[in-house]
């Protein structure tokens, strides 16, 4: 599980950070969460991507607003794209703007950072996990075993919902009724789109997470009301000596027969996807939004 911390760069906020993770690894017992801030990723490439990249796989982002640095804000308004779930911290309430004043936040004072904001960020970090954990009787159903085919289906996280809508049923239209096995992801417009399709249809679908957290509120919605098997892919036996994006695109590549990616266009993770499955001359099939 991860946090994904959105703040200054400046060792004056040092200690705050030092703090938070501290409050936030040792928030769950018996749940290990990593820290993270972005000038942590030492390894090449471009820095946009790398931003990007760890929100969508971020379980949790935690933001401090103190003053409003614009490249806080930008970040926090690409999580709330995304979906994720975030947390608000900040030396000064009154400071927030207006477009996000309604989110939560902790105010902290930095002459008190035990008591004003490791304590009450500890407690903000487990009532929001408890809110996104998927049922446990989710968890504890397998995989359909059915004698249909296994076809994976994911893609962009974000994109135009109609768009994407009438791109699903365009290319899925053809495989329905035909006692599949789906396996789709957890998180985003396209995941969310499919498994709402594939539910209004009667099929067979199960959707599979990066972790235990990994799933969107609309998205948990619908396995509650629909009692959808959920996966947790990092519990999962997958292929040994592979490099992949994600530990689930290991499981899905050693249970599907067909992967259908949909793509918006832009998307830097669902590219690297594509890309992926290609060198492992796996089938699949690619959907423009």
């Amino acid at each position: 599980m991860k946090a994904f911390v959105i703040m200054p760069f400046d060792h004056n906020f040092d200690d705050v950070y030092a703090n938070i993770q501290a409050s936030v690894t040792t928030a769950v017992p018996g749940e290990s969460i990593t820290c993270q801030r972005l000038d942590e990723i030492r390894g090449a490439g471009r820095i946009s991507e790398d931003l990007v990249e760890q929100l969508r796989r971020a379980t949790i982002c935690l933001a401090d607003l103190t003053g409003n640095n614009p490249n806080v804000m930008w970040e926090v308004g690409y999580a709330i794209a995304l979906g994720k779930p975030l947390l608000l911290i900040t030396q000064d309430l009154r400071q927030i703007p207006f477009d996000i004043k309604d989110l939560r936040a902790i105010e902290y004072d930095r002459k008190s950072l035990t008591k004003t904001l490791r304590g009450p960020l500890a407690e903000a970090v487990r009532a929001t996990l408890d809110k996104y954990e998927v049922p446990r009787e989710a968890t504890k159903l397998e995989a359909p075993r059915g004698n249909g085919q296994a076809i994976v289906v994911t893609g962009s996280m974000i994109g135009d919902r109609a768009s994407c809508a009438r791109r699903v049923e365009a290319l899925l239209s053809s495989q329905l009724h035909r006692k599949a096995n789906w396996l789709c992801g957890s998180f985003g417009v396209v995941d969310e789109q499919v498994v709402e399709y594939l539910v209004a249809h009667d099929e067979n679908v199960t959707v599979v997470g990066y972790g235990a957290y990994d799933i969107s509120a609309p998205m948990l919605s619908l396995v509650r009301e629909h009692r959808i098997p959920f996966i947790d892919a990092q519990k999962e036996q997958v292929p040994k000596g592979i490099a992949a994006p994600s530990l689930r695109d290991l499981f899905f590549l050693g249970r599907a027969d067909l992967v259908i990616l949909f793509w918006n266009g832009e998307s830097a993770g669902t590219r690297e996807m594509i890309d992926w499955y290609s060198r492992q001359e796996k089938d699949h099939v690619v959907g423009y939004f």
